[in-house]
C-alpha cells in the first residue's frame, strides 16, 4: 500500500492516507471498505536524521578534510541530501562520478552506498589513497 499526503498544514506533520483514498474529497469515493471508515495516521517527527551508516560516512569525509586538508575526492554523493553535499563542498570535498576524474595519487572516499569491487581495483591501479566509507550493513548485504 502506498501512502500519500492528505493534509499538510504549516507547522504540523502531514496526515498520510492510502493512495487512492479520495474520501477527503468525496466520501462516496472512499477506498476504505464499509465498516472500516477510520483513517490511520503516520506522524513524521522532526527533526529526522540519517541512519548510522550515513552519519558515519559524513563523519569520515569531515575527518579526512580535517586531517589531510582539501581537496578530498568523494565517489558519488556521500548521501542523497544536497544540503549535506553542498556543506561538504564548501569544506573542500570534490564529488565525482567516475574515478578517472580523480587525479592520480589523490585521496578518494567511497560513499556510504558502496562501490563495486572493480572500483577498488581501479583506484589501486591509479595509485589513489582510498578511504572506504561504505556502510557496514551495506557491505554485509553485498
Amino acid at each position: 500500500m502506498w501512502l500519500c499526503p492528505a493534509r499538510t498544514d504549516p507547522g504540523t506533520a502531514p496526515i498520510l492516507r492510502a493512495a487512492g483514498d479520495r474520501s477527503a474529497e468525496d466520501p462516496s469515493m472512499s477506498a476504505t471498505p464499509p465498516g472500516t471508515e477510520h483513517v490511520k495516521e503516520v506522524i513524521l517527527v522532526r527533526p529526522r536524521g540519517f541512519c548510522a551508516g550515513v552519519d558515519r560516512a559524513i563523519a569520515i569525509v569531515e575527518k579526512a578534510l580535517q586531517k589531510f586538508g582539501p581537496p578530498v575526492y568523494v565517489k558519488h554523493a556521500i548521501v542523497h541530501n544536497r544540503h549535506v553535499v553542498q556543506r561538504l563542498e564548501t569544506l573542500g570535498a570534490v564529488f565525482v562520478e567516475e574515478l578517472h576524474e580523480v587525479p592520480r595519487g589523490a585521496r578518494v572516499v567511497f560513499s556510504a552506498h558502496g562501490v563495486a569491487p572493480s572500483a577498488h581495483a581501479q583506484g589501486q591501479s591509479r595509485e589513489l589513497s582510498i578511504i572506504d566509507a561504505t556502510c557496514p550493513l551495506v557491505t554485509k548485504v553485498h
